[in-house]
């Protein structure tokens, strides 16, 4: 190969590299931090000891886009947007720390930062709440999070804006008090999710829930979840009540309130 084939094709690669992974901010962690974070890896799950290769670990965002970047070899992150791709199983952070950490447009997509269903119904109330992620204040504007696991995960505070959580596993997640104004929850599963506080403006919710068998599918714009929902500390321009099916069913636990906001100064508070 010439020399001009040489850089022409070192030119492309760097192009295709540039956009590739173009959600990379930060410089590269060293070779030591390295070396922690694939022994880390090498750390095989085990729910019932609750002992998570990332757990009571602090991660930052750094460390992040290096773990996405070498995920399965070096095949990165997943590409919801491929649906070849939706099987595949990302970064498994249970019980991680990365509480106020900036994850802005992270590719997050079938990330695991709590236990699934069945793995739920099987462990203690310790291991539920040691196997969550700890995402407290952190900031997920735009962050890809289709699919992801993040049941009994802690969310208190954070910035979700814009988020994408489509077909997210948000059961009994720690919601309070977070930051939700254009987040996409279509298909979203938030079964005692806990919203307390949430500002919601302008959602985007097609939401799959699931109470007691069947579930329920919705078409919406701020969901809200509660035996008595409760709108309080609000300032609704147009409140347009959008439920599209009537009576869900006989559980008394579940009452589901649909509304479109048009105003941004609203929030919604759930007893």
């Amino acid at each position: 190969m010439s020399e001009q084939e040489d850089t022409s094709a070192a030119l492309a690669h760097h192009a295709v590299t540039s956009v590739r992974h173009s959600w990379r901010s930060e410089v590269e962690i060293d070779v030591e931090r390295k070396k922690f974070l694939a022994g880390c890896l090498g750390i095989q799950a085990d729910v019932s000891q609750s002992i998570y290769p990332f757990k009571d670990v602090r991660l930052s965002r750094a460390d992040v886009e290096w773990l996405l970047v070498r995920h399965e070899q070096g095949r990165g992150p997943v590409d919801w947007s491929d649906i070849g791709q939706r099987e595949r199983v990302s970064l498994d952070l249970r019980g991680a720390d990365l509480r106020r950490v900036n994850l802005r447009e992270l590719p997050l997509a079938r990330m695991v930062g709590g236990l699934n269903r069945d793995e739920w119904q099987r462990t203690t109330l310790e291991q539920r709440d040691l196997a969550g992620m700890h995402l407290e204040r952190a900031d997920l504007s735009g962050a890809h999070l289709e699919g992801a696991v993040l049941e009994g995960a802690y969310l208190d505070g954070a910035t979700l804006r814009g988020a994408f959580l489509q077909s997210a596993n948000l059961f009994r997640a720690d919601l309070r008090n977070t930051y939700l104004r254009n987040v996409h929850f279509e298909w979203a599963t938030l079964e005692g999710a806990r919203l307390q506080g949430a500002y919601l403006p302008n959602a985007y919710c097609r939401v799959l829930i699931c109470a007691t068998p069947p579930y329920f599918s919705w078409d919406i714009s701020l969901l809200a979840l509660a035996p008595c929902p409760i709108f309080c500390n609000t300032s609704l321009y147009s409140l347009k009540s959008s439920i599209r099916r009537g009576w869900v069913g006989a559980s008394p636990c579940l009452t589901i309130v649909t509304a479109r906001l048009r105003s941004d100064s609203a929030s919604a508070w759930l007893p």
